[in-house]
């Protein structure tokens, strides 16, 4: 992978954040 220069922390965490804003958003959905 040419994008070397990103961590791999830094990718997990975007996965993380992503996949947490994802399951809020859709309790927000689902309860409101």
């Amino acid at each position: 992978m040419e994008n070397a220069c990103m961590p791999g922390w830094l990718f997990a965490m975007n996965e993380i954040i992503t996949f947490v804003a994802g399951i809020a958003l859709g309790a927000v959905v689902f309860w409101g």
